[in-house]
């Protein structure tokens, strides 16, 4: 392998985990933290809820909301 396929090898696996690493932010912001804040707060809310109230179009933070002060 010359230098030039050597860098673009790790140009390309630098980029493969940024991309892992944003995707990773952006499951966390979306999912696990409305999750976290539900769990913390004692109510019976999975992941797959959260994923579902995302997908269906409502928002999961007000849901969550409204069943904490149920």
């Amino acid at each position: 392998m010359d230098a030039t396929q050597t860098t673009f090898l790790v140009l390309f696996f630098l980029a493969m985990f940024a991309f892992f690493v944003l995707l990773a932010i952006f499951v966390f912001v979306r999912v696990i933290r409305p999750w976290l804040r539900a769990f913390l707060h004692g109510t019976p809310v999975s992941m797959i809820q959260v994923l579902a109230m995302r997908l269906r179009g409502n928002s999961p933070w007000l849901l969550i909301d409204a069943y904490i002060a149920l």
